[in-house]
């Protein structure tokens, strides 16, 4: 029922759902990011985590894999990748795209999770499947104030570090800005 807005409803019964997550959706072009407009329930973190993992698959750990999370041509801000890529192997470091997996196989690599190597972006949010533990390199421009996935990683009991690049591309939507990482 669409309730015009300053009208008022007499209802026998209201059933409001809590809200576990809550990050901003509709950023205004310009506007920095807070710490405070995000917020994450550890109820919530440890339901999905229960509920979407495969019967079988061990969440606990410990991990033994190491990842670097590659992103697609077109959504990446790292602008030197090709760069970082290069020395991942002297890391025994291996290059996944996660988007290329199904969700059963993207719960299984991450499980299996000792370091996690990534330019922030949705395919963090599989950090909800990465054993205690797990270590997790996020690699942003300069300014960078989202903290979605260090919650999660908090929850989790997974160590979360912040490698803050060089900012060489504005976009006015900050979080979309070009960076580098000195590697």
């Amino acid at each position: 029922i669409t309730i015009q807005a300053g009208t008022a409803r007499r209802v026998n019964r209201l059933i409001l759902p809590s809200q576990l997550a809550w990050m901003p959706n509709n950023l205004v072009d310009g506007e920095d990011l807070a710490l405070t407009d995000y917020y994450v329930s550890a109820d919530g973190i440890r339901f999905l985590r229960r509920r979407l993992a495969p019967a079988g698959i061990e969440l606990e750990g410990p991990g033994h894999r190491r990842f670097y999370l590659a992103k697609s041509t077109g959504t990446r801000r790292l602008l030197n990748e090709s760069e970082l890529r290069a020395i991942l192997p002297e890391f025994d470091v291996e290059p996944v795209s996660p988007e290329r997996l199904g969700l059963d196989d993207q719960i299984r690599m991450f499980a299996d999770a000792q370091l996690i190597i990534a330019e922030s972006g949705a395919a963090l949010t599989n950090l909800l499947f990465c054993p205690p533990g797990t270590r997790v390199v996020v690699l942003v421009a300069e300014r960078w104030n989202a903290c979605t996935y260090s919650q999660i990683s908090g929850v989790l009991d997974q160590e979360m570090r912040f490698v803050t690049g060089t900012l060489l591309e504005k976009h006015h939507k900050k979080y979309q800005s070009g960076f580098t990482i000195d590697p």
